[in-house]
């Protein structure tokens, strides 16, 4: 097959569900071009054109000419776009985007997605919609040795979730006074700047705008909840560092603390593959969407006592953490690896 992908998504999204796709698809002899809606090929003759969430400018014309030349169009998204929570700091920004994402959500000849709640919704406007799994490359990883010593407890995770790691401060701070635990945020703050570095930056460029914007509040907050509380905070890195730096970070337990809600609940359970690969014990909110793959005793309810009693259950036992998190691992290299759900993609593909 001849197959286009057309991306303008943020560099996550679009190593995800492009590069690590388009590379295995290559390899199983496929053609794979790689293009911005800007530069959209008008010459090209693809078989498949495949458009990633959302776009600023109109896509009608690149949708005509492939109709016009007989080429099947694929939007895939792994957000529901049209459900962003107006406190997301990111909220106007994909209001920008929603003529394109309603446009292909309907005009598509396929939906792919993430997640069977995602599919569901997406079907409210298209009916054929598929399945195509978030997935990791399990070349990019490996385990990190752990050592007896103090427990390293991690959280990954950009702007749009500064509300979701509100959730387990003050559990993780209570725990801290009792229990020798490092604690280390990484990838909230643009690379080279720590979190409180960013929001002076922030505050210096327009303080009144800032802080009554959701990004302001919400960092604001953290700031005030981490106060007082010794952390490590690691700024984020180009999408293609991440791997290394997760593993280098040496993490024993990665949180996924989420809060529930409709947009929350659509999500996949990346940021657990990630941990997992990377050696570390995952505990999650009791929510959509880590309640089934995860595992319920590896969650916890969205209170302090839940979080709390959690993370005493993992952080004083370093034996069961190590094998939870082998156990993890040889769960997500066997469900979740880019090079055995490759298939997944041909037969959505092949069935245009």
């Amino acid at each position: 097959m001849d197959i286009l992908f057309v991306s303008d998504a943020w560099p996550g999204s679009y190593k995800v569900r492009v590069r690590l796709p388009g590379k295995e698809l290559e390899r199983r002899g496929h053609k794979v071009t790689v293009t911005s809606l800007k530069k959209f090929p008008y010459d090209a003759h693809p078989d498949i054109a495949v458009f990633l969430r959302g776009f600023r400018a109109d896509v009608a014309s690149c949708l005509s000419h492939l109709r016009a030349i007989g080429a099947k169009i694929v939007y895939d998204t792994d957000d529901a776009l049209d459900m962003v929570p107006q406190e997301s700091p990111v909220y106007w920004h994909y209001i920008s985007m929603m003529g394109s994402v309603i446009t292909l959500w309907e005009q598509a000849d396929l939906i792919t997605t993430t997640t069977p709640r995602l599919a569901s919704h997406l079907r409210t406007r298209n009916t054929n919609v598929l399945i195509l799994p978030n997935c990791v490359d399990a070349g990019e990883w490996a385990a990190t040795s752990r050592g007896a010593g103090r427990c390293r407890v991690g959280f990954q995770g950009g702007e749009t979730h500064i509300a979701d790691l509100l959730l387990v401060l003050e559990p993780l701070k209570a725990l801290k006074g009792k229990y020798e635990i490092d604690f280390v945020i990484q990838g909230i703050s643009p690379p080279g700047k720590t979190l409180a570095a960013w929001h002076k930056d922030c505050s210096l460029i327009g303080e009144d705008v800032f802080h009554h914007s959701s990004l302001g509040e919400q960092l604001s907050a953290l700031l005030a909840s981490l106060k007082g509380m010794s952390y490590t905070s690691v700024p984020s890195v180009p999408v293609d560092g991440h791997p290394k730096l997760l593993q280098s970070l040496a993490i024993d337990v990665g949180l996924c603390p989420l809060r529930q809600g409709p947009f929350n609940g659509l999500k996949s359970c990346l940021k657990y593959y990630e941990y997992a690969m990377a050696g570390a014990l995952t505990i999650a909110s009791r929510v959509e969407p880590f309640i089934h793959e995860v595992g319920f005793e590896y969650t916890a309810e969205n209170t302090f006592s839940s979080w709390q009693e959690a993370l005493t259950r993992f952080v004083t036992e370093p034996r069961k953490r190590t094998d939870v998190a082998a156990s993890q691992r040889a769960w997500v290299v066997a469900n979740r690896a880019i090079e055995s759900n490759i298939r997944l993609w041909e037969e959505a593909y092949r069935s245009l």
